[in-house]
């Protein structure tokens, strides 16, 4: 798109160019071709900076979110003892990868998972792959919701093992 802007400036400009060099005649549409042509740049201009300012926020949420993530798995603790596991509260089953099926893979994944003091799975990895199946894992995980786990009645971030499985 950018490209055919910029394409379309340089025809403007070259198209007034020629119709100076021909002569007076041409001189309003030279005029009027050349107006174009910068309005056209001074567009482009404006696009590619609306481009820059979106993808600086986009890239300031990732970094908060980003930062909010480390911040629950390095105070994340294991379940037992005095801390409670979380209660699932929102499932969602992981989609059977179509290669995966077509190849007849099963198994299951087992997966790291940091849930927050919301509840809300922070943080999660594979620790043991079936590797057709490892994204799709990680996809459903990452939608489950969890009653925060608590520690003397205070919500805790906590780390857990959890397995997916795949089944045909």
């Amino acid at each position: 798109m950018e490209q055919k802007k910029h394409s379309g400036m340089v025809v403007a400009f070259l198209c007034a160019l020629t119709l100076a060099a021909c002569g007076q005649q041409a001189e309003p549409q030279a005029e009027k071709l050349a107006a174009e042509a910068k309005v056209a740049g001074e567009r482009a201009a404006l696009d590619a900076a609306d481009a820059r300012t979106k993808a600086d926020a986009e890239a300031a949420a990732a970094r908060v979110q980003a930062e909010r993530r480390a911040a629950a798995k390095a105070r994340a603790v294991r379940v037992g003892g005095p801390v409670k596991p979380p209660v699932k509260i929102k499932d969602a089953r992981p989609t059977y990868p179509a290669l995966a099926k077509d190849a007849r893979v099963s198994g299951a994944v087992i997966i790291e998972a940091t849930i927050d003091t919301d509840g809300n799975v922070a943080d999660a990895k594979v620790v043991r792959s079936v590797p057709l199946l490892d994204q799709a894992a990680l996809d459903a995980v990452e939608q489950w919701k969890y009653e925060p786990s608590t520690k003397n009645g205070t919500p805790v971030p906590v780390v857990m093992t959890v397995t997916v499985n795949f089944t045909q």
